[in-house]
């Protein structure tokens, strides 16, 4: 599964490590300094949830697993405010010759 982000949606980090996350419509959404690692773990993935849990696994020491189930309700969350959308493959931009892999699928 990948996730993408919504168009519009812009991306803060505060010091304290809280996410902020404001929609296309300007409304700021918040979150603690463990999904920021989620989000920061997702981007260097290009979007991919499972290489997220791995890169988390080895960071947090905790069962990869979980972790995708971590990261499977953080995103399930984030698409609920409507921040991302989840694909159930890779994204793919659709050429005349056929379909090529994205070049970026997350900010």
């Amino acid at each position: 599964m990948h996730m993408m982000i919504e168009a519009g949606v812009t991306v803060g980090v505060a010091e304290d490590g809280v996410l902020c996350l404001v929609s296309c419509d300007g409304a700021p959404h918040f979150y603690s300094p463990a999904a920021t690692g989620m989000w920061i773990a997702l981007r260097r993935s290009g979007g991919n949830l499972e290489s997220a849990a791995a890169a988390l696994q080895s960071a947090w020491g905790v069962d990869s697993a979980e972790i995708r189930l971590l990261i499977e309700e953080q995103v399930g969350s984030w698409e609920r405010d409507r921040l991302v959308r989840t694909l159930s493959c890779a994204p793919r931009i659709r050429r005349s010759g056929g379909c090529i892999p994205a070049q970026r699928t997350i900010n």
